[in-house]
C-alpha cells in the first residue's frame, strides 16, 4: 500500500478529524460557563553529562538530552466527549568513543470520540496515528556482515545497520464500538474506562527491516516488512488514578486481531509520574509492542527520568 494509497488514507484521516466537531456541535447541549474546551500542555526536558578523569572504578564519558511534548485539547458537552491528544519525544545520548545515538522517537497523534447511551455505556470512534521521525539503526558491539532478504544491497564489517528512514514505518489504527464507564470521579483524577469494537489497522512503508537473524550462520539477517491493511476486533483499557496531587499513574492498553492474517497487535504504556515542585518532577515508565507481522516477541522499553517541566497551558 504505497503512493496514491499511502495519500488516500491520510487524506481520510483528516477529513474524518475535521468531521468531529460538527457531530460534537450537533449532538451536544449547552455548554458550561468554562465551554467546552479544556487544553492542556506540558513541555518536560531532562538532560545529563558525565565525565571522567583518573576515576580508577572506570566509566566512559557520556552526554544524553531529551526533550518531550504533551498537548492535549478535549471537549466535553453533556454527552458527546472528544479527546485529543498529540505526543512527540525525542532524546540522543553519546558515550565516549560512539556516534550518538537517539534513545527516544515518538510521534503520537490519537483523537477519542464518545456519545453517552447511559451513565455506564457509550459509542465510540478512534484515530490514531505513530511514527518516528529519524532513521533508526541497529547498532553492534563489533562488526557484522549483514544481508537482506529483498536484494538491498549486503552490508559487510559494518557496526550500525539502518532499519528504517525517517518517518517509518506510520501505524494508523481507527475502531468504533462501545465503550464502558466502569467509574470515574467529578473532577477526572481517577478513572477506568473499557472498550470493545470493530478496528482497522494499516502499516505503511517503504524501506523498513527487521533482524531476523539465523544463528548457524556467520552473517545477520534482516527481513523487509511489508505494508499491510487489516480489519478485524480490537479492545482497550484506559486507567489514571491520581493518588495525590504530586502523583499520578497512568496505564492505557489497545489489543487488536487481523482477520484475514489472523495476527495480534498489542500496545500497552504505563507510567508513574512524581512532581516534585512545580517544574520538577520524576517518573517512571514502561512500554510494550507486539506485532506478530513484524516480530515474533513482544518489543520492551523501561525509563526512569528526572524532568524539567513547564506549563504551556
Amino acid at each position: 500500500m504505497k503512493g496514491n494509497n499511502v495519500f488516500v488514507m491520510l487524506l481520510f484521516f483528516v477529513a474524518t478529524m475535521i468531521s468531529f466537531p460538527g457531530f460534537a456541535a450537533e449532538t451536544a447541549g449547552d455548554e458550561s460557563d468554562s465551554g467546552p474546551w479544556k487544553l492542556s500542555g506540558t513541555v518536560n526536558a531532562n538532560g545529563s553529562f558525565t565525565q571522567y578523569d583518573n576515576w580508577q572504578a572506570g566509566g566512559s564519558d557520556t552526554v544524553a538530552a531529551g526533550v518531550l511534548f504533551n498537548l492535549a485539547a478535549d471537549y466535553r458537552k453533556e454527552k458527546v466527549e472528544w479527546r485529543n491528544a498529540f505526543k512527540l519525544e525525542y532524546g540522543m545520548a553519546k558515550v565516549e568513543g560512539e556516534d550518538a545515538r537517539k534513545s527516544a522517537d515518538v510521534v503520537d497523534l490519537t483523537s477519542v470520540l464518545t456519545r453517552d447511551l447511559t451513565n455506564i455505556v457509550s459509542l465510540y470512534g478512534r484515530l490514531a496515528v505513530s511514527t518516528s521521525m529519524a532513521k533508526t539503526y541497529q547498532y553492534y558491539d563489533d562488526p557484522v556482515d549483514a544481508v537482506f532478504d529483498d536484494g538491498r544491497d549486503a552490508e559487510y564489517g559494518t557496526e550500525k545497520v539502518r532499519t528504517a528512514d525517517g518517518f517509518e514505518p506510520i501505524n494508523l489504527d481507527q475502531g468504533a464500538g462501545l465503550s464502558f464507564r466502569v467509574f470515574r470521579n467529578e473532577e477526572d483524577t481517577r478513572h477506568l474506562l473499557l472498550r470493545t469494537g470493530a478496528g482497522a489497522r494499516q502499516l505503511v512503508a517503504s524501506d523498513y527491516y527487521v533482524e531476523d537473524d539465523d544463528e548457524d550462520t556467520d552473517t545477520v539477517e534482516f527481513s523487509y516488512v511489508d505494508d499491510y491493511a487489516e480489519i478485524g476486533a480490537e479492545a482497550g483499557l484506559d486507567f489514571k488514578w491520581a493518588f495525590s496531587e504530586s502523583t499520578m499513574l497512568t496505564s492505557v492498553a489497545d489489543a487488536f486481531y487481523g482477520f484475514d492474517e489472523e495476527f495480534w497487535k498489542i500496545g500497552w504504556d504505563t507510567s508513574l509520574n512524581f512532581k516534585i515542585t512545580k517544574h520538577f518532577g520524576a517518573g517512571i515508565t514502561a512500554s510494550m509492542v507486539y506485532d506478530e507481522l513484524v516480530i515474533d516477541d513482544p518489543q520492551w522499553k523501561t525509563s526512569t527520568m528526572l524532568t524539567l517541566s513547564y506549563q504551556v497551558f
